[in-house]
């Protein structure tokens, strides 16, 4: 039996953990054994995670920050020099080169794929001398990497051109949809008479839910009971609430946080609308296309 291991620094609600968590449960399902290593065991994907895959922590929940990352490469380490995996696919950037190095004292000789999630203009639009180690980093690391996954093209190119990466070292697999799944939770959802938008994401700069805000008042001079509802945790969340209730939007604009089943809220809406700044992918978009709603993206 073949032996896959898939590596994430956690089980938080974005979409490269909902990627990891749903490969797992798949590759689980055709037959394959299965570790999945998380830096910290805790999110709300946690209990999506099939019971029976080989869950690795590699961090206690009440250490410290110094002792956890001690932790954290002791762990690692000894799972490289003991596990008998055939391949191991990490992703998230900074997870990656972590898992790199340690992969790299362990002198552990099976394959190792890193995942991008994302186009790099975070790193290019925030500088800073943390942003330049990582962009060196992954210089050095992507070109030694058995192989690179990126989830579009658009991420491929961006990783080629930034990263000089030779073209035959990245390929693009697009990010797995669980139609059958979809449909069930969406099963006998009916559209309420009222119209209304929604939008779902990490609540943060990047994201930029507060063009969506700002542009409700001007929707609602035609659509007077028009509702916005932005699912989603994160650091923004106070600054979108201060600003609907600046513009009068109490009642109207809702922010619900993380959902367990965010498809019932994508099939009962008009339109589904995303402001990012930029995306690799836009995951939810396609999740809302799924679901029937139509999709407004910038």
């Amino acid at each position: 039996m073949k032996k896959i291991t898939l590596a994430v620094p956690s089980f938080s609600g974005g979409g490269a953990e909902r990627v990891m968590v749903t490969l797992a449960n798949k590759f689980y399902e055709w037959g394959y054994s299965v570790d999945f290593i998380v830096k910290t065991d805790a999110g709300p994907y946690k209990n999506d995670l099939h019971h029976k895959i080989n869950k690795i922590s590699l961090t206690d929940e009440n250490s410290g920050r110094l002792r956890k990352r001690i932790t954290a490469v002791f762990r690692l380490w000894r799972y490289f020099r003991k596990s008998k995996s055939d391949v191991i696919m990490s992703t998230l950037r900074q997870f990656n080169v972590f898992v790199f190095f340690v992969r790299l004292m362990s002198f552990s000789g099976f394959p190792l794929i890193v995942r991008e999630a994302d186009t790099l203009d975070r790193i290019f639009s925030n500088g800073g001398i943390r942003n330049k180690i990582l962009l060196f980093s992954m210089k050095v690391i992507y070109k030694r990497c058995y192989g690179v996954i990126s989830n579009s093209l658009v991420t491929k190119n961006d990783l080629l051109d930034r990263l000089n990466l030779p073209s035959k070292k990245v390929n693009v697999i697009y990010n797995p949809l669980e139609l059958a799944t979809i449909q069930i939770k969406i099963a006998k959802q009916t559209k309420p008479l009222s119209k209304s938008v929604v939008a779902c994401g990490r609540l943060n700069s990047k994201k930029n839910f507060s063009d969506l805000i700002r542009a409700m008042p001007l929707v609602r001079e035609k659509f007077p009971d028009i509702t916005l509802t932005i699912l989603g945790e994160g650091a923004d969340k106070v600054n979108l609430e201060k600003l609907s209730a600046e513009l009068g939007l109490e009642g109207i604009v809702e922010l619900p946080g993380f959902v367990d089943n965010p498809y019932s809220y994508f099939a009962k809406a008009d339109v589904f609308v995303q402001t990012s700044l930029w995306e690799g992918f836009g995951y939810v978009l396609v999740e809302a296309m799924a679901c029937g709603t139509p999709v407004v993206a910038y």
